[in-house]
């Protein structure tokens, strides 16, 4: 079974911080002057902190806020290793990024419209564009490499994709931990199912609403091609543990062919992307090698089981051994 590699960042943190104090700096400043020293701050400003402050500089209060905004940041970009205090940190930083999004009018929009991008609050909008004179208030730029050919980077303005990498990454570490955990054991195996399983839902969530919210080119990893690929695989992965935990149970043979062919299903699935134009001459072809491999053993073990649950009726009936040899050939093939 396969585990997926992480996103690297590639992200200057000194260019998302300087934009970003700066902006907080100006909301500070367009309220003050409009409603005093005792305005209460905007919703984004809030966010940050609820004292005071000036147009020339944060205060310590929000100093501290984005210094602390900034090191979740940095932890989950090193990331390297499946556990579950990584796991923590991917998805402590992903809900902060969850509420920064909502609160800072950062996503990049295309002309005339958002195209897909959900808007800021109209009250940070005008607040934001009261502050900047009508320009773009803020924007944030954030590179990540491609997990497939890590020499491949893109960039794009918005939390929306940097959300996007950090949900990739987590899936990425779930697919980790199922490869590593003990399937010896039904226990075992029902623990990797769950982690294929989680992996499968970060990878979908990427592709049906994360990258759908960013704008501009993607690495493979990141097309609708590469996610659904890993979608696939890792629901592959996690039905082929219920398969081999049938065999462990001794269940019927019947139901044995019956989750084998659900996870030829699957690897079949992720085959087509794989071979598909998008990914063909991008990925290693390792990756089109293991999945054929995985579609031909799927195919043997569903034909073996069901000509074992043939040739009981068979048995039962007097008639009907021509099936079992049938399907026997096939897996043989």
């Amino acid at each position: 079974m396969l585990g997926i590699g992480f996103k690297l960042s590639d992200t200057p943190l000194a260019t998302l911080r300087r934009p970003l104090q700066e902006f907080i700096a100006r909301e500070y400043a367009a309220e003050l002057s409009e409603g005093g020293t005792h305005q209460q701050p905007t919703r984004s400003s809030s966010w940050l902190s609820s004292s005071s402050s000036t147009a020339a500089a944060l205060t310590s209060t929000q100093q501290d806020t984005v210094d602390k905004f900034f090191q979740l940041k940095t932890d989950a970009d090193l990331v390297r290793t499946p556990s579950a205090i990584s796991r923590h940190v991917l998805l402590r930083y992903f809900a902060q990024l969850e509420r920064f999004g909502t609160r800072f009018p950062c996503e990049a929009s295309a002309p005339g419209g958002t195209a897909g991008v959900a808007p800021a609050s109209s009250t940070a909008v005008a607040s934001a564009t009261r502050a900047s004179g009508g320009s773009p208030p803020l924007r944030l730029q954030f590179t990540w490499n491609d997990s497939f050919c890590p020499r491949k980077k893109i960039t794009q303005v918005g939390v929306r994709f940097e959300q996007a990498a950090v949900m990739f990454n987590y899936g990425a570490l779930e697919s980790q931990l199922g490869v590593q955990t003990d399937r010896t054991s039904a226990d075992g195996l029902k623990a990797a199912c769950k982690h294929f399983m989680l992996a499968a839902g970060a990878f979908a969530r990427v592709k049906d609403e994360l990258v759908a919210q960013c704008l501009g080119a993607r690495t493979p990893d990141m097309s609708a091609e590469g996610l659904g690929l890993l979608t696939y695989l890792m629901l592959a992965q996690a039905q082929a543990c219920f398969y081999e935990k049938s065999i462990k149970d001794q269940m019927k043979d019947g139901i044995k062919a019956k989750l084998a062919h659900q996870a030829l299903e699957y690897y079949s699935s992720a085959l087509t992307y794989c071979n598909s134009s998008a990914l063909s001459g991008t990925i290693d072809r390792t990756w089109s090698i293991h999945v054929a491999f995985q579609v031909r053993c799927m195919t043997a073990a569903t034909q073996y089981w069901q000509a074992k649950a043939s040739k009981e009726v068979a048995l039962a009936r007097g008639i009907g051994y021509g099936e079992e040899i049938a399907r026997l050939r096939a897996a043989e093939d």
